[in-house]
């Protein structure tokens, strides 16, 4: 009895170990379907949609990169507009707002001004976070945004393995939310308010990123800010 248990346990261990040797495979995987996407023509008549950010912009745990929630965003804007929708997206994998400011801004600068853009980023800068550091680099974020960007906040680390970190989220969405009281000109996005109600059922492999069934709830917060515009 022991010894199918102990097989059991294993069994659960290799299959676990092999879902999250695929999730960081998938980061090299999705940044190329990313830059490829970017490169590609639109169709005639297509909304362009911008998307900033980190790994979670790039789908990183969800089966494939659609499937994300700029993906699902843009699937959505397309239905809802009865036009086909032309995704950038300039996110990284591993990016903090430091990250946003200095590469994937000067990037958007060379492109023309997109139909709808949005930004989740900060949740890379919780573990060590600094509350004067995040205000200032996030005030100086969002000085730089074009008018009419839906802006998240930082999702809830509740139920994933950085747990531990969420009361820093909450101190850096405190900050967030007053930043964004001073530009009526951006859209904000209740990230934080969706999230904290994902269960288990909704992480990757890795107990971090979202899944297929996240990804839908992160969709939703922005959605339904993009449907109140």
């Amino acid at each position: 009895m022991v010894v199918v248990a102990g097989g059991a346990v294993f069994l659960v261990v290799l299959v676990i170990a092999g879902r999250i040797f695929l999730l960081r495979r998938s980061v090299g995987v999705y940044r190329d379907f990313w830059t490829q996407q970017n490169k590609q023509a639109p169709n005639e008549g297509a909304l362009t949609y911008i998307a900033l950010g980190d790994s979670a912009a790039q789908g990183i745990g969800a089966s494939e990169p659609m499937r994300g929630y700029v993906g699902l965003i843009a699937g959505e804007y397309a239905k809802t507009a009865n036009r086909p929708v032309h995704i950038i997206n300039l996110s990284v994998s591993g990016a903090q707002i430091e990250d946003v400011l200095y590469k994937q801004l000067p990037e958007l600068a060379t492109l023309p001004d997109p139909d709808l853009m949005t930004i989740e980023i900060g949740a890379n800068n919780i573990p060590s976070f600094n509350s004067d550091i995040f205000k200032t680099q996030y005030q100086t974020l969002l000085a730089r945004l074009p008018a009419g960007t839906y802006v998240a906040d930082v999702p809830s680390f509740k139920g994933t393995i950085r747990g531990g970190f969420d009361k820093n989220v909450v101190a850096a969405n405190t900050i967030i939310s007053s930043l964004l009281s001073d530009h009526k000109n951006l859209k904000p996005v209740l990230l934080y308010k969706e999230t904290s109600r994902q269960g288990f059922n909704n992480g990757a492999a890795d107990s971090f990123h979202p899944n297929n069934s996240g990804y839908k709830n992160w969709a939703r917060a922005f959605l339904n800010s993009i449907h109140d515009r």
